[in-house]
């Protein structure tokens, strides 16, 4: 029996992949994320849910912290600075206002912790302004966001 060396063995027909597998797997994949992504729109569906009478479940528990944002909202036409504050999502105008949120939000949770993030473009006036609401309320422990440069 003789045996070829395989760098020798010249094929008849060039090679061929068969692509009929592949382009099945393709096709699986994409009906499966179709699917999925209807599934998951169908999630967001606002429902009005029952409240019970009696109810063994517990309630969820808030955290503990709540996040204060400073942006910078231009001038006012006077040239004066202004400030949009950010209670979470909730959008306030005026420090007296910061204070009477956070005065509510501490009256519920009375270990409220605030983490203070201020844009650099706003003025340390604003900042200051949001201090001092945070202290008025009554919260006591207060931590400030700053990024940090490797």
């Amino acid at each position: 029996m003789a045996l070829r060396n395989p760098s020798q063995i010249k094929p008849d027909r060039p090679m061929q992949v068969n692509m009929t597998s592949m382009v099945d797997i393709v096709f699986l994949l994409i009906i499966f994320f179709v699917l999925v992504s209807q599934f998951i729109s169908a999630d967001n569906i606002l429902v009005e849910l029952p409240e019970p009478d009696k109810s063994l479940a517990k309630a969820v528990e808030l955290p503990d912290r709540v996040v204060l944002n400073c942006r910078n909202a231009g001038r006012t036409p006077e040239g004066i600075a202004r400030v949009q504050y950010l209670l979470g999502p909730i959008s306030i105008e005026t420090t007296d206002e910061l204070e009477q949120r956070l005065r509510a939000v501490k009256e519920a949770r009375p270990e409220v912790q605030v983490l203070l993030r201020a844009d650099r473009n706003v003025t340390y006036y604003g900042v200051r302004a949001a201090m001092q609401a945070v202290a008025k309320a009554g919260i006591e422990i207060m931590n400030i966001a700053a990024e940090v440069e490797d």
